[in-house]
Parts: structure tokens; C-alpha cells; sequence
């Protein structure tokens, strides 16, 4: 099989990565790994991972979307710290990585030039309940602002077409927003989930509005921006809240920030995440730039892809 494999999905907990290190795989194109990590493995992907990429000469699409256990004290790494990466994934076009280690080296590889990175988290930040409990068995070590720029200035971004980055915001914030405004020409698709470290701060969106407005390339933008006013979908207070009094002001907002953003000549929409409770009812709500006079507003489920 592994001479003639194209896709694999496999369990993050269960897939047998240091067997698939001994062998060849000339024909994978795509490798997902979903679920969540196995407690004795602390956020490592397998103790040989660099094998493993070096026989995958032709894959092209890595997506490790794995939870993290409260036991756990790391977070992903698909190559580690320490890892020559010159000769593996050379012809990756789209990788995405749930709550990724800033220092590891796939973010040093000499590849094909990235088409979609996505830097999020699983489950959603927004869907823990905060410190461990019955409710919650997972880990959320989300990227800092610093840890995102820093990731983001080590790889080649001139052909990122799609980008989705989850972090919590700090002094290097306004920083972050500008790289990502200035070095991604190529940037059509932008999906932000920036979170406060300190809820006392209020979220300035004109700002963040103002700087992605200068990307000229932009078709839709997608934003969480943990707005201080969001009851947020663990209040038990959230349904009403949301309906009496949140919902209009999230409406506001995001035709406010249309009307900053519309700047982008091939914007079409934006989008703004409008957390339900329970959080599996979250959606986006779309403001268009073609409703803009009449003001109507569109919504999606909170997994809609770009």
C-alpha cells in the first residue's frame, strides 16, 4: 500500500507513525491527522519525525489537527527543534497545525512556496471552558502575537493565497497585523481569531480594520476578535444577552468594519464569528459588500470552509 497511497486520514492516538517511518511512500500527496494525542506522546507527532517526512517526497498537503491533553506540557511539532530540514516536504502547498511549536523546523524548510497555513487551534479556543474540569480535558496553548510574527518571518509567504492564524494578542500585535498586511502579496483569503490576554483591554477593530485594509489582494476576511462586550457561548445569560443586546451591536461592528475594509478593491465580504451557546451553535455572520445598502445580513455555520 504505501508504494501506491495518495490520501491517508488517520487517528492522531492511534496512527503507528514510527512503522510508516521504515517504509517509502513516493506517491502520498495528502496525510491528515485528526483527533487527539495520545496522553504519553506530549504534543509530539512520533519520536522519528523527520524519517517519516523524508520518505513523502511528494506530499503536498499535511493537516495535524490534534487535541491536547490537559497531562500534556507541549505542543505539536511535526519536525522538532533540532531537525535538518533541507531535503523534506519540498513540494508542500497547503500545511495545517493545531497549537504549533514556534521553534520547530517545519517552518525552516526550503519547499515549494505555501498556498494555504493555517495556525489554529482544536477544538476551537472558544469551545474550552477554561481551567480543567469534567467539562474539559484539553489544552489550548494558542500562539502569542510575537510567536505568530516570528513564525510567519521564517517562511516564505509571497504565494499565500489562504491564511487562518489563532493567537492571543500582546505589544507585537500591531506588528503581526502590519507584516501580514505588507509581505503576503498574494493574500486573498483572511480568517483572525485574535484573542485578549488581558479582558480588561477593549478591542480596538477600526484599527485592525484600518491596517488590513491596505491589502489590495483581499476577496473575504473572517474575524473573532473577542470582543469585550461578547457574553460568549459558556455564559449561562449568553441566549438572551445575545438576542436583546449583543447580537445588534455585533451587527454594527461588522458594518462598521465593512465600511472600513470595502478600501480592498476585490473585497467581497466580511465575515464576523458570533458565538451561540452551546458553542456548536456558533456561526459567521456575513456582511457583503453587495447588501451593504440594504444592510442584510447572511450567516453560516461556524465551520464553513474558505
Amino acid at each position: 500500500m504505501s508504494r501506491t497511497a495518495r490520501l491517508l486520514r488517520l487517528p492522531m492516538s492511534t496512527a503507528p507513525l514510527s512503522a510508516m517511518a521504515d517504509v517509502h511512500w513516493p506517491s502520498l500527496e495528502t496525510l491528515s491527522l485528526s483527533g487527539s494525542f495520545s496522553r504519553d506522546k506530549a504534543g509530539q507527532v512520533t519520536n522519528c519525525p523527520s524519517y517519516l517526512f523524508t520518505h513523502t517526497p511528494n506530499l503536498r498537503d499535511l493537516t495535524i489537527t490534534a487535541a491536547l491533553h490537559q497531562t500534556s506540557n507541549a505542543r505539536a511539532s511535526v519536525l522538532g527543534r533540532d531537525a535538518s530540514p533541507r531535503n523534506v516536504l519540498r513540494r508542500l502547498h497547503s500545511l495545517k497545525l493545531a497549537y504549533p511549536d514556534p521553534e520547530d523546523a517545519i517552518f525552516s524548510i526550503d519547499a515549494a512556496p505555501l498556498v494555504h497555513l493555517s495556525l489554529r487551534d482544536w477544538p476551537r479556543h472558544y469551545e474550552i471552558p477554561g481551567p480543567p474540569s469534567n467539562r474539559n480535558q484539553w489544552r489550548s496553548p494558542i500562539l502569542t502575537a510575537s510567536e505568530a510574527l516570528s513564525i510567519l518571518r521564517r517562511i516564505r509567504t509571497a504565494d499565500i493565497g489562504t491564511l487562518e492564524l489563532v493567537y492571543a494578542a500582546d505589544a507585537v500585535d500591531p506588528e503581526l497585523l502590519a507584516f501580514i498586511a505588507r509581505a503576503l502579496p498574494s493574500l486573498k483569503h483572511l480568517e483572525l481569531h485574535r484573542y485578549r490576554q488581558d479582558t480588561e483591554i477593549d478591542v480596538d477593530y477600526r484599527s485592525i480594520s484600518r491596517t488590513l485594509s491596505t491589502v489590495e489582494t483581499l476577496v473575504s476576511l473572517r474575524l473573532n476578535l473577542d470582543f469585550g462586550g461578547d457574553p460568549g457561548p459558556h455564559s449561562i445569560e449568553s441566549i438572551h444577552i445575545a438576542a436583546e443586546r449583543w447580537y445588534p451591536r455585533l451587527a454594527n461592528i461588522g458594518w462598521d468594519i465593512l465600511g472600513i475594509v470595502k478600501a480592498c478593491p476585490l473585497l467581497e465580504h466580511v465575515m464576523l464569528l458570533y458565538h451561540g451557546h452551546p458553542p456548536s451553535l456558533s456561526r459567521w455572520l456575513c456582511f457583503s459588500r453587495s447588501n451593504h445598502a440594504t444592510r442584510e445580513i447572511v450567516s453560516g455555520s461556524s465551520d464553513c470552509v474558505l
